[in-house]
């Protein structure tokens, strides 16, 4: 038990409760950070080297899609949900939901297959009219909105190696989509 002036204030329960309370942002933004790190080194790789592990052809570069893009995902929506709302960011909602609706709409033109990079050809219809990657420019608005929504450091962080990932994946894909 802690006494502060003769009076209690918490027991050491307590206190190692609070303390994890207070560090569990910090490690979901470390492990969140670390995960959209490997995935921008993975494309900065496939960009500078023989290795090529953007689009995912091998097992390598599947595994770094479908373990490390959910945890940069999960990490990045925690990091959003708890951060303090005010009624003045319900404007931020429109980059997030404009880039929503691209992205679904960007999904659903495509076959499931066709948008993982399994098998396809070059789309020009639906949002590929107007861009060679609408998922990308979706998944960036979205971005953009959450970094003005939660107005934290870590978010800006991580959206901006994730925004640094969908320009560099651009690059990565263009041989693919030739």
């Amino acid at each position: 038990i802690y006494k502060v002036f003769g009076i209690t204030i918490f027991s050491s329960k307590t206190k190692k409760v609070i303390k994890l309370i207070f560090l569990q942002p910090l490690i979901i933004f470390i492990i969140t950070l670390i995960s959209i790190l490997i995935l921008d080194l993975s494309l900065i790789l496939t960009l500078t080297t023989k290795y090529k592990l953007w689009p995912p052809t091998n097992k390598i570069g599947f595994a770094l899609k479908w373990i490390l893009t959910p945890i940069t995902i999960l990490g990045l929506l925690y990091l959003t949900l708890t951060s303090p709302f005010q009624k003045i960011y319900i404007l931020t909602l429109i980059p997030i939901i404009l880039g929503l609706i691209i992205a679904i709409w960007s999904v659903k033109t495509l076959t499931l297959h066709d948008t993982v990079g399994i098998k396809g050809k070059l789309s020009k219809k639906g949002p590929y009219k107007y861009s060679r990657h609408p998922q990308y420019v979706g998944y960036i608005s979205m971005l953009i909105g959450l970094i003005i929504y939660t107005h934290t450091l870590q978010v800006l962080i991580i959206s901006i190696l994730a925004i640094l990932w969908y320009i560099l994946a651009t690059y990565t894909e263009e041989p693919w989509l030739e």
